[in-house]
């Protein structure tokens, strides 16, 4: 009698731990999968490192190309358009914003001599921002990138400060970069030497949890699109996720410009009089 019921004792603790066992592994499969296709769908995913890939001077038929590889990755972009090819190919802008990705201001013309005066860069850049609200139907553009740079060498200093204070002021923010391909320095350049420059940089900023990555969707910019693809691939791989500047809030924003992503003099500037 007492054998029998330790039998039954002893059979009935090893089928609970095996059903315990059993319970927890498979709840670990479960979380694994979940995580794998969330990765693989692109659902959101908790990160501290996020990639803002940005796209300057179209929109052209390579832009076409660069919505492509977008799509087929399921990540999203900024695009800092020049208004004069907006209006060239409103279809190919539309299309931009149908699939959610972020339209921002380039100026309008991207000629050297709106850097002439503070008034010619306002006007430029007005023109450029209302083709640009009418495109996404946004009360505000937020954001814009200067033609070169906010340290463009296309102006005079003195200017180039009062233009970016005036920007500002008004509630907008300048974006640069921290990663640059390079693909704006001649035409259509070999997509091995777009990524070296790309490696070289992503180095150069220590990997850092918020990359804004610079390339070009002109017409010359055939090579970038096959660079793209190999820089969203080795994104994803070193675990960034991607966002666009419509989908970030202040916080993120403050980040940025902390780490002199956007609005990076001002962000001197106000250093100085703090420390003053």
């Amino acid at each position: 009698m007492y054998n029998r019921k330790f039998y039954f004792t002893t059979l009935f603790c090893f089928c609970t731990i095996f059903i315990l066992f059993s319970f927890v592994n498979n709840l670990k499969i479960a979380n694994l999968t979940t995580e794998v296709i969330a990765k693989e769908e692109n659902i959101e995913v908790k990160s501290d490192k996020i990639a803002y890939l940005t796209f300057d001077d179209g929109p052209t038929n390579i832009t076409k190309d660069v919505l492509t590889v977008l799509k087929e990755n399921n990540v999203t972009g900024t695009f800092f358009v020049i208004g004069q090819l907006l209006e060239e190919n409103s279809e190919i802008a539309k299309d931009i914003v149908k699939q959610g990705h972020a339209v921002c201001v380039h100026t309008y013309t991207h000629d050297e001599r709106i850097y002439k005066t503070n008034g010619a860069f306002m006007n430029d850049h007005k023109k450029c921002a209302d083709l640009v609200k009418n495109l996404t139907q946004e009360d505000e553009i937020k954001f814009m990138r200067f033609p070169g740079g906010s340290s463009t060498i296309m102006a005079a200093k003195a200017t180039l400060r009062s233009i970016r204070s005036d920007l500002v002021s008004s509630g907008l923010y300048y974006v640069d970069w921290n990663v640059s391909i390079e693909d704006a320095v001649g035409r259509n350049r070999p997509v091995s030497d777009l990524m070296r420059n790309f490696h070289k940089q992503l180095k150069t900023c220590k990997e850092s949890d918020r990359i804004i990555v610079l390339m070009h969707d002109s017409k010359y910019n055939k090579t970038t699109i096959a660079a793209l693809k190999n820089i969203i691939l080795e994104l994803k791989s070193k675990g960034y996720i991607f966002k666009n500047l419509k989908e970030i809030d202040e916080v993120e924003i403050r980040k940025l410009e902390q780490k002199s992503l956007i609005n990076r003099y001002e962000k001197k500037a106000e250093s100085q009089v703090n420390n003053n």
